[in-house]
């Protein structure tokens, strides 16, 4: 953020109720799930082939 500036605007989607917030991350251009209700945020659907370093990366399989 700016310096002395408390508040940003920024563009989202809401699709069903999902808040997507596009972002960068080294370059690369992701979609970010806003969800308040969790501790840890989760990166899904990254392959061997995408362009973004991420360390200390654990994999978990989710049912639902």
């Amino acid at each position: 953020m700016e310096e002395g500036k408390r508040v940003q605007k920024m563009k989202f989607q809401l699709i069903n109720n999902v808040i997507i917030i596009p972002v960068e991350v080294n370059g690369s251009s992701l979609s970010f799930i806003l969800d308040s209700g969790v501790s840890t945020p989760i990166l899904f659907n990254l392959t061997g082939q995408d362009s973004i370093q991420i360390n200390d990366v654990t994999e978990v399989k989710l049912r639902g």
